[in-house]
């Protein structure tokens, strides 16, 4: 869009006001908002560490990290959930008791 007055472009604030529309004011932000990296489909909150700490950290099932969903840093990383009831699975047949 080009002013009327010259050949700059508007800014949408001023063609807002022009054309007598009042935005609302933004909400107040809830919560904990955390920077992250979208590649295409893929959207991941990376983990920024202090370089000047030697970390521990083991990867763990999603939802049991403390850094990360499933990033866990410590020296005792919990213990993976059971496996779904009646799931008796065996990939291997030979090897399976």
């Amino acid at each position: 869009m080009v002013t009327r007055a010259g050949s700059r472009p508007a800014s949408a604030e001023q063609r807002l006001k022009e054309l007598g529309i009042k935005l609302p004011a933004p909400p107040e932000p809830f919560g904990i908002y955390a920077e992250s990296v979208q590649t295409g489909n893929l959207r991941v909150n990376p983990v920024i560490w202090d370089a000047n700490v030697c970390h521990t950290y083991w990867y763990v099932q999603h939802g049991q990290g403390n850094v990360a969903q499933n990033i866990f840093e410590g020296d005792t990383p919990p213990a993976p959930p059971p496996p779904p009831p009646g799931l008796n699975f065996c990939p291997v047949p030979p090897w399976c008791p």
